[in-house]
């Protein structure tokens, strides 16, 4: 989800429309609100997968972003030819933009493709509009390299590429970053300052058995993209999966999701939890005040028996820093999984935290929609207002009425 830089009042989502049990969707749908939430219109872009009369079979990771004239749609395009053995996949990162705030979006324009080289695929792109320069957008995503084709363990690179003629248009893809690691979860931010920094999530490798030891990592770019900075470690932190106790099914989720978000006066914060059932799992975020130089000690936002998972960060425009995430229970009897989301905020920088419940509680299990588990998506839309937040979840039944998740919007508006 993402807020009009300059017209708090308007809003823009997107999600997958129908998911396909090995990823991916049939569809990719936005909706806009132009009166803070209250009322929503949701539009199909044209030309995407062919259920609009695109060429891709599926999409997935929509990602939107507002600037100061018009709206950006990233996803990763899939194609799928050929069965059985002759299977292939291809992927490309593609934009849409919008002038009418997301109300009718262009025909996607590809960033990248792994076309022409089985070997390589493309995944989990991030978008953000420059939110002081018309025109101007960046994006980033991971390339992969057929890991059989590896000696080692499963490793990716990160690209880059901008737009200054309103998403028509992208630069060549450009190599940011590659640490021989796996990085996921890339998530852009821009500083008062015009400082780009990405912030994601590393390890040796991201596909290995949980939990294992990783680092949230931050690069900068002070030219627009064009060069950025060696990693600069924000938090070691341990890479850990949510556990179903009640034994019958798994669940997608992961303590990690919409890493990074900045604030008024240069702060910006990472934020990731750690579910565990054998020990108090922790929901927790660092801070910079120089721009992703250095950052500070890790500040619990919460320490407890349930398990997080997929949490969020955003600052609203008071400094007001917010957390939103699931959680489900460590033990557990019975069939049905119940699940809540939360939401924490702090006044004073992060040191201390308030409490809500956002959404729930819903059965997990009825969000059975994928092979990995029970899944209610990657990551989740969290925004800051001048005052107060706005949050978008997908929640399943007895909640959600047309399908076994559906979405909703809290406005969150804090008293002293």
């Amino acid at each position: 989800m993402a807020v009009d830089p300059r017209d708090a009042h308007r809003l823009l989502a997107a999600w997958q429309q129908d998911r396909h049990s090995r990823g991916g969707a049939l569809g990719i749908v936005t909706a806009s609100s132009s009166d803070g939430g209250a009322t929503w219109r949701q539009a199909l872009p044209p030309t995407l997968t062919r259920c609009t009369g695109g060429r891709y079979t599926l999409a997935s990771d929509p990602v939107v972003s507002l600037g100061p004239d018009r709206a950006y749609l990233s996803a990763i395009g899939i194609e799928v030819t050929g069965s059985g053995r002759d299977l292939q996949t291809e992927t490309d990162v593609v934009v849409s933009a919008s002038a009418d705030h997301g109300q009718t979006w262009s025909d996607p324009v590809v960033v990248a493709s792994s076309r022409g080289n089985s070997l390589v695929s493309l995944d989990k792109e991030t978008l953000l509009a420059d939110a002081r320069t018309p025109g101007t957008a960046y994006a980033m995503w991971v390339r992969y390299t057929n890991p059989s084709q590896q000696r080692e363990a499963r490793t990716n690179a990160t690209y880059f590429s901008r737009t200054t003629d309103g998403g028509r248009t992208w630069s060549a893809p450009a190599l940011a970053y590659e640490g021989n690691t796996e990085s996921q979860f890339h998530q852009l931010v821009e500083l008062s300052s015009g400082t780009l920094l990405d912030a994601f999530i590393e390890a040796r490798s991201l596909s290995d058995r949980p939990p294992f030891p990783a680092r949230l990592s931050v690069i900068r770019s002070t030219d627009g993209g064009t060069t950025w900075s060696h990693p600069v470690t924000a938090a070691h932190v341990s890479f850990t999966v949510v556990v179903d106790p009640t034994g019958k099914d798994q669940v997608r989720g992961t303590g990690q999701g919409i890493l990074a978000a900045a604030g008024p006066g240069g702060a910006v914060y990472l934020c990731w939890s750690e579910p565990r059932r054998s020990a108090d799992s922790v929901v927790a975020v660092v801070r910079s005040d120089d721009g992703g130089l250095t950052w500070s000690q890790p500040m619990t936002v919460v320490s407890e028996r349930a398990q997080p998972f997929i949490p969020a960060v955003a600052v609203a425009g008071d400094g007001t820093v917010a957390v939103s995430w699931y959680e489900v229970p460590a033990d557990k009897d019975g069939k049905e999984l119940p699940a809540v989301v939360r939401f924490g905020w702090s006044v004073d920088r992060g040191r201390t935290w308030r409490f809500l419940r956002l959404a729930g509680p819903f059965d997990l299990h009825s969000a059975d929609i994928t092979t990995g588990g029970d899944f209610v998506g990657d990551y989740e839309g969290l925004v800051g207002l001048p005052a107060g937040f706005a949050a978008l979840n997908a929640v399943a039944k007895p909640d959600s009425r047309s399908g076994p998740t559906d979405l909703f919007f809290s406005r969150v508006e804090l008293g002293p």
